[in-house]
């Protein structure tokens, strides 16, 4: 099972298609008839997208610091990648009050353990653990 990375924003983000030959962080629209309990958070954004990272799905949005569960200095690297990818994605547009929510599939909908706020900026660093079902708020 993997897990999933959602965007809730009024921005309109564009589209980045998952390119195997140099994996890296994608978006696409979240699609309702696949993910509708995306919905049952009621966020008020109006978009709603799903980030994958470098592993093709939203795993790597959620691997733990490096020697951890055998995360290894590859992993990381790709991970780094990522985050900057991320971070800079929420710092070129105002982002502010848009809602990040990390879960696994099949979670999605599920109740959400508390909010945070986060700035882009804690995304680069790769010891920055993103939890499941927590709404992270984005500041700037």
């Amino acid at each position: 099972m993997c897990m999933a990375l959602y965007l809730f924003t009024n921005n309109t983000v564009s589209e980045i298609e998952y390119d195997q030959a140099r994996p890296g962080m994608h978006i696409q629209p979240a699609v309702r008839e696949w993910e509708s309990t995306v919905w049952e958070w009621g966020f008020p954004q109006k978009n709603i997208y799903y980030i994958g990272s470098y592993m093709g799905c939203g795993c790597g949005w959620g691997l733990p610091p490096l020697g951890e569960n055998g995360v290894e200095e590859s992993d990381v690297e790709a991970m780094r990648k990522d985050r900057e990818s991320l971070a800079r994605l929420l710092r070129g547009g105002d982002f502010t009050g848009s809602r990040l929510v990390l879960c696994w599939e099949g979670d999605q909908g599920a109740a959400l353990q508390r909010q945070i706020p986060l700035y882009p900026e804690q995304l680069r660093d790769v010891r920055f653990e993103i939890e499941e079902l927590v709404e992270y708020f984005i500041v700037s």
